[in-house]
């Protein structure tokens, strides 16, 4: 009789218990999750890298700076970082033989399809920083690739009818002009890149590096990480030729979004 009501006892105290636990821990499953637990949830956060991507090329600049706040998972445009913040130690972190920093990218969208650039912002970083606070004024909506080079570059921007809004770069000489790496576009002043840039459609690093066509070389600045296939379809496109070979007709650049990839681990 004592060891049946020892039991009564015991059950009623576990029954009170777990009442208590679901009362204390609401949300550890999330109804909006599948059944996932927040320590699930946790878990695919860590293992995936963390992205930020602007949907929609909207923000705030204030003297010609953009403004908002980086936020995970967000439609909010991240915000052009400083120079400073772009080569800071913050950016870039050793773990044994490997280097972790965060990656910087745009997409250019066109009716071919999309082009991604990652921006070589330790190599560039004044000449990135300018390509991000264009594209997120929303100044490559609408603009084209209007210059096909055989064997030599694919060349976009706002030209023959938008200036920058911002002014010239100096030049950041560093990384040699190969295959499917990004360069400014300049005058013949070094000093002088504004807003157009040339992807590279072979290895033209002699030619457009220090010593080639001008004494200074050109400022690469990004690298093509995805749309090699879309930039093959420019071959197969009309050409007229002026002064410069034109793209007949110019092929238009229907968006261009920046993001902040920061990754979660070396």
């Amino acid at each position: 009789m004592a060891s049946r009501r020892c039991n009564i006892i015991c059950a009623f105290l576990i029954v009170k218990l777990v009442v208590l636990y679901l009362v204390l821990h609401p949300a550890m499953i999330d109804p909006s999750s599948g059944g996932r637990t927040e320590d699930d949830a946790a878990a695919t956060t860590a293992a995936a890298p963390r992205v930020t991507t602007s949907a929609t090329p909207k923000i705030t600049m204030r003297n010609g700076v953009a403004d908002g706040v980086v936020a995970s998972r967000s439609t909010t445009p991240p915000p052009a970082p400083s120079e400073e913040l772009l080569t800071s130690g913050d950016a870039v972190s050793v773990n044994r033989s490997s280097i972790c920093h965060e990656i910087h990218s745009v997409d250019l969208i066109t009716r071919l399809g999309t082009i991604t650039f990652e921006l070589l912002v330790h190599d560039a970083p004044k000449t990135a920083l300018n390509f991000i606070r264009l594209v997120q004024s929303g100044f490559y909506n609408g603009s084209n690739f209007y210059r096909y080079e055989p064997n030599f570059v694919l060349q976009g921007g706002g030209w023959p009818t938008k200036g920058s809004p911002f002014k010239p770069v100096p030049l950041e000489y560093k990384v040699p002009n190969a295959p499917f790496h990004v360069s400014m576009a300049r005058t013949s002043d070094p000093n002088s890149a504004t807003t157009e840039f040339s992807i590279m459609l072979v290895d033209n690093s002699k030619w457009l590096g220090p010593g080639g066509s001008d004494p200074y070389g050109y400022t690469v600045f990004a690298k093509v990480v995805a749309g090699k296939e879309v930039i093959a379809q420019f071959a197969a496109l009309k050409l007229r030729k002026a002064q410069l070979t034109l793209l007949d007709p110019a092929v238009s650049i229907d968006g261009a979004t920046y993001s902040l990839r920061h990754p979660s681990r070396c």
